[in-house]
Order: structure tokens, then sequence, then C-alpha cells
């Protein structure tokens, strides 16, 4: 199987399904989210310079990270509200860029 992304948003709804499949095993795909040495290289776009400043990916953690570009800086945090190993993770995520604060995503993560 090739690496593989899939997008479904219905119109009317607050939802957002993004599902990528990739050839690698759970606990390697796991780790990428969870360990801050992969993360900065995993998470895109590849044209920005990571970095993180927080994770601590545990029940009740939180992270923080940028993104710099051109000497302008994009930052974003979010807390994990739960880490399961290697199966899940729930957590928000914001963008500190918004004029308006309070946008926050709330996401899972199944690998």
């Amino acid at each position: 199987m090739a690496n593989k992304t899939t997008i479904t948003a219905d119109g009317g709804r607050q939802e957002l399904f993004i599902i990528r499949e990739f050839e690698a095993p759970r606990e390697l795909v796991f780790r990428a989210y969870t360990d801050p040495e992969l993360y900065g290289q995993w998470v895109g776009p590849k044209d920005l310079t990571m970095t993180i400043q927080k994770m601590d990916a545990i029940d009740g953690g939180s992270y923080a990270f940028i993104h710099e570009r051109d000497g302008h800086k994009y930052t974003f945090h979010g807390v994990y509200h739960a880490v399961l190993a290697p199966e899940r993770i729930i957590g928000t995520f914001e963008f500190d860029g918004l004029p308006e604060k309070g946008h926050v995503i709330m996401g899972t993560t199944k690998s």
C-alpha cells in the first residue's frame, strides 16, 4: 500500500476527517506525533523551520511550537486531553496568530 491521504468534509457540519495511511508500523507513526525530535520532521510545510518549545505528550500535558520563514513566526499550542500509546491522541490545537483568541480545534489522532 502506498502512502495515501483522504479528506472528507460534509457541508453544514463542523467536522473534518483526514485519513492518512502509511507504510509504517503504528508504533512509529504514534512516536512521530509524540517525540519532539520526530515531530519537527513530520509536521510541515517543509519550507518552514519548526522550533518545539514544549511537548509533554501525556494526559493533561501540553505543547507549543513555532514555524518560521523569512523572519515571520507562526506560533501554535495545545493541550493533550488523552494519550493512549500507540492507539490514540485526543487534544486541542490553536494558532496564536488569529486576531481573536478562542478558535480551538479539538482533534483525535488514531494510529
